[in-house]
């Protein structure tokens, strides 16, 4: 049923995806891997699945929690989409991938697909896509519920380091590309805040044959009532 709602849409894609400026067309660059599906650098091989530790920080807090995914078997031939990747809470991401990149399709058909990495990947490459706030969000006073900022935003995503190392719970990653982001806005917020200026700042680091290991993302506002907030991902376990 996922993929059956993306076949009306290939041909907007295509349209779409060769119109893409930011994106080096050369094939097979570093983050080309020839039988792996996806890329070196975001494999998408059916049955693979990642766990993290994920910190959340809010005005309310800090709250630890675990994020689970697997990718789940390779879809349909005649399927708009290449893999998906299942959340333990059943939440399905969708991905295309071409001779450009990586691309995240969302289910929304008025939505463009967003470029995740380009497959060449280089010094100070760069491209952009949306992004939506996540942490923007306080229950206390004036408020008696919760209100939550979710703002659009689009993010300047750019190569900002080669060959880098981490450490994670999951083990130590070397040859790592660290990919850094950086959005702004203004926006009516609304509950007697009004206009606002909104930022939101991220670094992540994607190992050869592993993907994503590690996640830091600050997001911060003008408005007092909601400053900030920030989300930590790290790579715990994998599985392939």
């Amino acid at each position: 049923m996922f993929a059956m709602r993306m076949v009306n849409r290939i041909a907007r894609l295509k349209r779409y995806l060769l119109g893409i400026a930011v994106v080096l067309v050369g094939v097979c660059g570093i983050g080309c891997s020839g039988d792996v599906p996806g890329s070196r650098f975001f494999p998408l091989v059916p049955g693979q699945s990642w766990q993290y530790q994920v910190q959340r920080t809010t005005m309310d807090g800090v709250v630890q929690m675990r994020h689970i995914l697997t990718t789940l078997p390779t879809p349909a031939a005649d399927s708009a989409v290449t893999a998906i990747r299942e959340s333990i809470a059943g939440h399905r991401y969708a991905y295309l991938v071409n001779e450009s990149g990586t691309f995240r399709v969302s289910e929304d058909a008025e939505a463009e697909p967003e470029m995740v990495l380009p497959h060449t990947l280089e010094a100070d490459t760069h491209w952009r896509s949306i992004t939506h706030t996540s942490v923007l969000e306080n229950s206390g006073a004036p408020w008696e519920s919760l209100f939550r900022i979710e703002q659009e935003i689009e993010m300047t995503y750019r190569v900002e380091a080669l060959n880098a190392s981490v450490s994670t719970p999951a083990g130590e990653f070397s040859d790592c590309v660290i990919v850094s982001g950086y959005g702004k806005t203004s926006a009516n917020v609304g509950n007697y805040i009004g206009v606002a200026d909104i930022e939101v700042s991220s670094r992540e680091w994607f190992a050869p044959g592993v993907g994503l290991v590690r996640m830091e993302r600050q997001e911060s506002t003008t408005a007092e009532a909601l400053a900030g907030g920030s989300l930590t991902m790290v790579l715990d376990h994998w599985d392939d």
